[in-house]
């Protein structure tokens, strides 16, 4: 009798980082962040979004990655409005803070109550900066903008969406540099625009997934 020898492959293992004092899962290659994204996929712990959608998990923890974010707060900080990957606002707040170029900031409000012309106020100061920059979004603002009253956060908390608004504007104009393709927050986009996935649904019989490439890299090795 001929002995085989069975060489058993173990998987790589994945690194844990230390994020914001606490440790994180954090993928050395493709193929990791994408063991993460699928394990995650099936997990109730995540937006139902990515739930079954390891692809769109994949590159949703490819993009926070590429900001600073850790595979789960990836996941629980990103989404996709009308096709556009957008960071929850306090999320994006925490990205500039972490970035220790924000030296000064404050939200405050103004004015009437119910009227016209009360504002949210956003001001911040980043480092090397000589002014402190100020970004306004009234409720004249959201009308015009078709927001006053809209089903949904505009009628729930019209105050809090009118700062994120306002703050979204502010951390945009001075560190799109810090949040890269992440300069849009979920709060200032909601209302203007529908969530939908990632793939719109008349492309995603054509789009090649994630798994696709792994087997054919592995096929062609």
């Amino acid at each position: 009798m001929t002995e085989k020898n069975i060489i058993k492959q173990e998987k790589p293992q994945i690194t844990i980082s230390s994020y914001g004092g606490s440790k994180s899962l954090m993928p050395n290659t493709i193929e990791e962040a994408y063991r993460i994204a699928t394990a995650f996929s099936k997990s109730n712990f995540i937006p139902t979004c990515y739930r079954n959608k390891p692809d769109d998990a994949f590159a949703a923890i490819n993009l926070g990655m590429e900001v600073g974010l850790p595979p789960m707060r990836s996941l629980q900080s990103i989404a996709v409005v009308n096709g556009t990957p957008c960071v929850y606002g306090d999320a994006q707040l925490a990205l500039v803070k972490a970035s220790n170029k924000l030296i000064y900031f404050e939200e405050t409000y103004e004015g009437e109550e119910g009227t016209d012309q009360f504002a949210a106020i956003c001001k911040l100061q980043r480092e090397g900066d000589q002014e402190i920059t100020i970004e306004k979004f009234t409720i004249k603002d959201a009308k015009l903008a078709r927001l006053w009253g809209k089903t949904g956060t505009w009628q729930t908390h019209p105050k809090r969406m009118m700062r994120y608004k306002a703050r979204a504007f502010a951390l945009r104009d001075k560190f799109a540099d810090i949040l890269l393709g992440l300069t849009h927050s979920v709060e200032e986009m909601q209302g203007e625009q529908s969530i939908k996935d990632i793939t719109p649904e008349e492309a995603q019989q054509e789009q090649v997934t994630i798994t696709n490439i792994l087997n054919e890299e592995k096929n062609e090795g």
